[in-house]
């Protein structure tokens, strides 16, 4: 079996043979490059093993790419890998603190992130709740 085929997107030319390299001398057959929507529509119609996103430079692009991806039916199934970048801090939904990405809970509160509360007392609410076990508030 050959090697597996992978597009990496990344956006400043200077970069792009060094991360290519990377990538083949893990295994990979690898080209790279940046997308404009005409190699949008060149990527669709032949479609790697997997598209590996670099977030280090133009973030939104990579963001934007992956949709427009994500949105054609024939690209749906090619995984995307997104790589370098910021991570994204994510907001308790309860104390409004700032959590870092991959967290389970609040350092500050304790409520589980993507917990749902009361729009009235802020206590957590379970999934699908039509009213808040604490206060009575209707919620759904």
């Amino acid at each position: 079996m050959g090697k597996k085929r992978v597009r990496l997107i990344h956006w400043k030319e200077t970069e792009i043979l060094e991360r290519v390299e990377k990538l083949r001398k893990a295994g990979f057959e690898t080209e790279g490059g940046p997308v404009d929507p005409g190699g949008l529509k060149k990527l669709r119609d032949n479609l790697p093993a997997a598209i590996v996103i670099d977030l280090s430079r133009l973030p939104s692009h990579g963001r934007e790419v992956a949709l427009a991806l994500r949105s054609s039916k024939g690209a749906r199934h090619v995984p995307l890998v997104f790589v370098d970048g910021e991570p994204v801090a994510a907001t308790c939904p309860k104390c409004q603190s700032v959590v870092a990405p991959g967290s389970k809970f609040c350092g500050n509160c304790g409520v589980a992130m993507g917990a749902t509360v009361c729009p009235k007392c802020q206590s957590p609410l379970p999934p699908n709740s039509k009213f808040c076990g604490s206060c009575g508030e209707k919620t759904g």
